[in-house]
């Protein structure tokens, strides 16, 4: 085992890092009374036209809200089986005048959502203001389904359903994203944002394909996935949200290391050279008794957080780190780290034209 980046001794309880709310609620999607629509090659709503490829059947699609900004989609793949609602759900956002300017093409920002057995795709524009906080924003937010427990990893040892989410996101959303709306399909114009296991997913994604994405944001994620508690997290979350079998992820605790470290961010680091980082986490209230915050969540990723920070300046790699002093695992850490790094993301890739 390496113990040489056990950065806390706490031991996360069945709700940690993950994220909160692992209830048995099912999927709640977006509330739509109509069955997804039958298997077509192409799929129009309110202008838009979509069309199967990349491995993906559109089964339905629809603009949302009133200004038409925000895109619901949902998918069948053979990536991921015996979903809700027929397959992976994915909203996206496309920026103000995206009609009105037919030869425009955008950069596009991956929002990857927070686990927990109530967390989905829906979660940026339901829970954490998504819409309004890109208002201003000329890019394209792509916020796909990621798994309830998953750490955005394929399933390699499922004795059960299908669950790969990343091939799914990296092998055939992203080509298809590209593919049917425009979008500046470069790595200088892709960026991967999220927040808790939604963070990790955007840190794993960077280290494991760097040469997609130029610019990583990572908020209250954990990073040290070689940490033996949050490795038993990681090998029980599956079965506890996602109806998997422990272990599906990676296998049981301390085995398989060498995938271990291929999807460890802290021992990645050099993949990461190039990229825009920015790293965001909260400390809560601290308890005088024990020394601890009053949120279990942060006190596993807020020290892990700290010193992937300082690897990354160690390796001469430029990186944002903000600690928000009286935030948690909570929107009192999500939220200006949401204000302060879209529009830093947006910035720093190429601009829309």
């Amino acid at each position: 085992m390496d113990t040489a980046r056990n950065t806390s001794t706490f031991a996360p309880s069945r709700r940690a890092v993950v994220g909160a709310g692992l209830t048995s609620a099912t999927l709640a999607g977006l509330g739509l009374a109509t069955a997804p629509a039958a298997s077509a090659k192409t799929i129009t709503t309110g202008g838009l036209t979509f069309t199967d490829g990349h491995g993906l059947t559109v089964l339905d699609a629809k603009r949302w809200d009133w200004e038409s900004r925000l895109v619901y989609l949902r998918f069948s793949t053979q990536h991921v089986e015996r979903w809700g609602g027929g397959g992976p759900g994915v909203n996206v956002l496309l920026p103000k005048g995206y009609d009105a300017n037919p030869g425009k093409r955008y950069p596009v920002i991956y929002a990857l959502h927070g686990g927990g057995s109530s967390n989905d795709f829906t979660d940026f524009h339901k829970g954490f203001g998504i819409v309004e906080r890109t208002a201003d924003l000329d890019a394209i937010v792509v916020m796909p389904d990621g798994g309830h427990g998953s750490f955005y990893i394929d399933a390699r040892f499922s004795s059960g359903a299908v669950r790969n989410w990343e091939s799914f996101q990296i092998k055939q959303l992203l080509p298809w994203i590209d593919s049917n709306l425009r979008t500046i399909p470069t790595r200088a114009a892709r960026a991967a944002l999220g927040i808790s296991m939604g963070g990790y997913g955007a840190l794993k994604y960077g280290a494991r394909f760097p040469d997609t994405w130029a610019s990583i944001t990572a908020i209250s994620a954990p990073s040290d996935t070689l940490f033996w508690p949050l490795q038993a997290y990681m090998a029980a979350a599956p079965a506890v949200v996602d109806g998997l079998n422990p272990g599906a992820l990676l296998g049981m605790p301390n085995s398989n290391m060498a995938l271990r470290r291929e999807h460890d961010p802290q021992s990645n680091v050099e993949k990461y050279r190039g990229m825009q980082m920015n790293l965001y986490t909260g400390l809560g209230d601290i308890n005088p008794v024990n020394g601890f915050t009053f949120d279990y969540n942060e006190d596993v990723v807020a020290p892990q957080t700290l010193y992937f920070a300082n690897q990354l300046r160690s390796a001469g790699i430029e990186r944002t780190y903000k600690v928000y002093a009286n935030g948690g695992h909570n929107m009192a850490t999500w939220g200006p780290a949401l204000d302060e790094s879209l529009p830093k993301v947006v910035a720093h890739l190429t601009k829309a034209s």
